[in-house]
């Protein structure tokens, strides 16, 4: 048979400041959470909360709805001078050099990798005596260096 205070004691061990009140409150564990009273009692605060804003919102500007017109500020215009706008022409600086320089850059070695992959696809014909012979006239180009340098 399951002890009916169990409940109430797994949640003295996550909140331990329940401890206390369950130690000096009332007898019935259970009643310690109130789960329907709260939320009846903060539906009601919600909807108080409404009521008041809209009472004074009313009073304030007649029309709830309307579209508001705020003021700027001297600080608005000193911050979009000094800190929007640059960072508005950074960003078309910035967008410029990444598109036409860096973008060049990788163009130019992209064709270039292009260019020299047809090149060596001509050398590379499936004849094993063209390619022996490549190697033969490499040697012998290393060995004449070589023996151009003693």
């Amino acid at each position: 048979m399951s002890d009916p205070a169990a409940p109430a004691d797994q949640l003295t061990r996550v909140v331990p400041g329940l401890r206390a009140v369950l130690l000096f409150g009332s007898t019935h564990r259970e009643e310690l959470i109130h789960g329907v009273l709260s939320t009846v009692v903060t539906v009601l605060v919600v909807l108080v909360g409404i009521v008041v804003a809209v009472a004074w919102a009313r009073r304030r500007e007649g029309d709830l709805w309307r579209p508001r017109r705020v003021p700027h500020p001297e600080v608005d215009v000193a911050y979009d001078v000094a800190v929007v706008r640059p960072v508005g022409r950074l960003a078309v600086f910035t967008r410029f050099y990444d598109r036409e320089v860096i973008g060049g850059w990788v163009d130019a070695a992209a064709g270039s990798a292009r260019g020299l992959g047809r090149v060596l696809r001509l050398a590379q014909n499936g004849n094993v005596q063209a390619y022996l012979m490549v190697v033969v006239v490499g040697a012998v180009a290393v060995a004449v260096a070589a023996g151009a340098r003693s």
